[in-house]
């Protein structure tokens, strides 16, 4: 499958199903898988049923995965006091020896991946423990070996076989990497906060279709469902795990593009009025349910208008964020380092980090700022430590996001009244709020589509499908736009062909539910959200803030501001142009 997927042909996909198919001949009626000599042995049917995973997980063949979780509970049912025999006789089930470590912690890996994917049986929960307590128990002295186990007969006149090998190091530290992070994410949910009323990219977004919802800006998906791919992604998080807060307008698409990714339509749960971001979380908090102790649930909370690539990257650092969570009271933001001499981005939050935790990508943090102003960040850099971007995502135990904040809060937002409390962990008040960051690999693409411009451009160069030469991106909708002489412009589209002749330095935005076309310089492009503001007080224009029908059957209007040499020709819906000197012509018909 591996092959397949480097080679993208097809064939060696056929050729894994095929063995696979041949291999369950193989499989008992209890789950045993045996070998050709008569027997069922440990390690070899462990090998066997990591192939029937791996194939099923990755062509979605579910009977390779139940023929994984039969092998493998039949495993476990035959583990004693953490130890389960290598050999068997078939199909009697009688155990012929003792038990080797590399075979343990293979079957230990197995339980996990299948509780991590919610497929095991949870009465054996218990067993996988005592698994993991006896692999655990091989570990030798301060170099960290794991012994090699009992094996069929005594070693120079002892039970135990001294043999030292990497390949029982590699299966220990990779069961129990395994069932440590099953463990975290059985006790883990995940909450997409996917409100707002689409003020800060109208006319993209707006109240009847909020940012995580459109698919303007990514085209054949929405930041939403972005969101989802990056936890869902080879199964790291199981769908039922993950909870989406959203408006009233926009819960029905919330359900729809959800269930495409998986997420069943009762965790989506209803914002009735927008608060805040840390009320949002209660209310999830709230909405989720608690499976095992209550002081042990890990709660991930992600805004829905980032784009990382590519996502193991972001899971790893998630992964390191959760055992920190587990194992520290504390908030841990997923961040990104800043290079050294990169100018300041007042759209993120940045953390001033220096001692590691625990051996982990994990950082403290010693201060917090929110789209720092420039004293501000000329600050933070001259101070001693890092500095990292702050990418949306923060991670906690709920029960330390219950200390700081009460569960009737009203109002407040995680940057601004929680991370922002940030102090020295040496040096804690009673104010303060202890603050750790989760450092992605430095080569991750990482950016904030919270208004598009020269970082939308940025990202997109070089991409196949939206880089369109001379320094032209379209996304959205590329394939119907149409660039003539144009160098160095943004076209975002939907719906209506674009065609344009002869700009530069512009954004091009054209909106099929605002029914609205906005054109402006791409240096006043953060002036977008204030631009909202003014149309919202105006009824000549509030159809088209709203969006939806209204803006559809709205009579044709022309707003054009602070652009002396702009003739503008309106058909249908609402042309708006913003602030600049060039001659410029601009038609808006039903046809585009």
């Amino acid at each position: 499958m591996d092959l397949d997927e480097v080679a993208g042909s097809g064939r060696y996909r056929d050729y894994a199903v095929r063995i696979c198919d041949a291999a369950l001949k193989f499989v008992g009626d209890n789950g045993a898988i045996q070998k050709s000599n008569g027997r069922t042995e440990l390690h070899p049917h462990c090998y066997a049923t990591e192939g029937f995973l791996h194939v099923g997980r990755m062509t979605g063949e579910q009977r390779f995965v139940d023929a994984a979780k039969r092998a493998t509970e039949w495993a476990l049912r035959q583990c004693n006091n953490g130890e389960i025999p290598q050999s068997f006789e078939f199909p009697s089930g009688q155990p012929s020896s003792r038990f080797r470590t590399d075979a343990l912690a293979q079957v230990l890996a197995l339980g996990s991946d299948l509780r991590h994917l919610e497929q095991l049986d949870f009465s054996l929960d218990g067993l996988l423990d005592d698994l993991a307590g006896r692999v655990l128990a091989q570990r030798e002295g301060a170099p960290g070996w794991y012994r090699y186990g009992f094996f069929e007969k005594p070693v120079g006149g002892r039970e135990v076989a001294d043999t030292r090998s990497y390949w029982t190091q590699m299966f220990c530290l990779r069961g129990l990497h395994k069932y440590y992070v099953s463990w975290l994410v059985s006790n883990s949910c995940v909450a997409i906060l996917a409100g707002g009323i689409g003020s800060r990219v109208w006319p993209i977004s707006c109240e009847n279709r909020p940012k995580p919802v459109s698919m303007s800006l990514l085209g054949d998906r929405s930041l939403l469902q972005e969101t989802i791919r990056r936890f869902r992604h080879d199964l790291l998080v199981p769908s039922s795990r993950i909870y989406i807060l959203c408006s009233r307008n926009a819960l029905s698409q919330v359900i729809e593009q959800a269930s495409q990714e998986g997420i069943p339509a009762e965790n989506c749960v209803l914002e009735l009025v927008p608060k805040g971001t840390v009320p949002a979380v209660n209310l999830a908090c709230a909405g989720m349910p608690i499976a095992g102790k209550p002081e042990n649930r890990l709660v991930v909370v992600s805004m829905a208008d980032n784009v990382v690539e590519p996502y193991h990257r972001f899971q790893s650092a998630l992964v390191s964020a959760l055992i920190t969570a587990r194992e520290n009271d504390v908030l841990i933001s997923v961040g990104r380092q800043v290079p050294w001499g990169t100018a300041r981005d007042e759209r993120f939050g940045h953390a001033k980090y220096r001692r590691q935790i625990d051996g982990y990508r994990t950082f403290e943090v010693e201060r917090f700022a929110e789209k720092p102003d420039v004293a501000t960040f000329d600050d933070l850099m001259a101070s001693p430590g890092d500095l990292a971007w702050e990418s949306g995502c923060v991670i906690f135990k709920e029960q330390y996001f219950r200390s700081v904040v009460p569960m009737e809060a009203e109002s407040g937002n995680l940057a601004e009244h929680l991370l922002c409390k940030a102090a020295p962990w040496g040096a804690q008040t009673q104010d303060s709020v202890r603050v750790a960051t989760a450092l992605m690999d430095p080569g991750v693409r990482f950016e904030d589509f919270g208004i598009p411009g020269q970082n939308m451009m940025q990202f997109y160069r070089g991409h196949p499908l939206y880089d369109r030469g001379h320094s032209n991106i379209c996304v959205g909708t590329p394939e119907q736009v149409k660039l003539v002489a144009c160098g160095n412009n943004l076209i975002i589209s939907d719906e209506l062909p674009v065609e344009v002749y002869g700009l530069e330095g512009f954004v091009v935005i054209d909106n099929a539910v605002t029914n609205t076309t906005v054109i402006m310089k791409l240096a006043d492009v953060p002036h977008l959200p204030s631009l909202y503001r003014l149309f919202l007080g105006s009824k000549d224009y509030e159809a088209f803030v709203a969006g939806g029908p209204r803006a559809i059957n709205s009579s044709p209007t022309t707003f054009v501001e602070r652009s002396p040499n702009t003739r503008s020709r309106c058909g249908f819906g609402l042309v708006f142009a913003y602030n600049f000197d060039e001659p410029l012509s601009i038609e808006r018909t039903r046809h585009g």
